[in-house]
């Protein structure tokens, strides 16, 4: 669905999650596309 984010859902509380980790997750356009 994402290609830079992971999402959850657990007891009602929705996690999202930066998984760029050979970039230290940081932000880039890819991932602020993903979040928007």
């Amino acid at each position: 669905m994402y290609q830079t984010i992971l999402t959850s859902l657990e007891n009602g509380i929705f996690t999202i999650t930066i998984n760029r980790p050979d970039k230290l997750n940081a932000l880039n356009k890819d991932v602020m596309n993903d979040l928007n």
